[in-house]
């Protein structure tokens, strides 16, 4: 979880979301960009294998990620709240963003086959222990977080092409192993 402080990831470890950093705009000097970080539940079901392997496997349930967004504030709003440029999660200060906004904030996470229209590149999700780049329906899932006036939202996932079979492909032996 790179070089987090033990204070921040206890913080994460919450559910809530934090205060990552915060930077000068680079197109206005009279807002910051704040990044916020947030830990998420997603289902384990939705891995590169069916459901029923990853029963098997114990792989079942909820799994955990780390999602970001970026929020543009006023430098007004920023400093009245008391934020500063800079990083937070180097142990020095722990940020919750419910401290924040004035009411309940989160990031939602949604994922889907079309990569941001606003982004000049946008790589798809992928297996970090393969490398390889996740797919639904043969087409690659791309991430987006979206930053809510709520205190949590699910995330909305997409399932996972399933494994393909080793070895023949007839599908006439029915003890074929599968390629995790």
């Amino acid at each position: 979880m790179q070089n987090y402080s033990d204070s921040f990831r206890a913080a994460l470890k919450t559910g809530k979301a934090l205060i990552r950093r915060v930077w000068p705009s680079a197109k206005d000097p009279n807002k910051v960009s704040v990044q916020l970080i947030q830990e998420v539940d997603v289902p384990t079901s939705t891995s590169a294998m069916d459901p029923a392997v990853a029963w098997s496997l114990g792989l079942e349930g909820v799994g955990k990620n780390l999602v970001t967004v970026i929020v543009p504030m006023t430098l007004a709003k920023a400093t009245q709240a008391g934020l500063k440029v800079g990083t937070y999660f180097d142990g020095q200060e722990v940020v919750f963003a419910s401290d924040i906004w004035p009411f309940p904030v989160c990031i939602e996470l949604v994922e889907t086959t079309e990569p941001n229209p606003w982004l000049k590149s946008h790589d798809p999700v992928v297996n970090p222990s393969t490398g390889q780049v996740m797919t639904h329906g043969g087409m690659p899932i791309y991430r987006h977080t979206y930053f809510r006036a709520a205190p949590y939202v699910d995330a909305t996932v997409l399932e996972r092409d399933t494994a393909k079979p080793v070895g023949s492909t007839s599908g006439a032996n029915s003890s074929e192993a599968f390629e995790l």
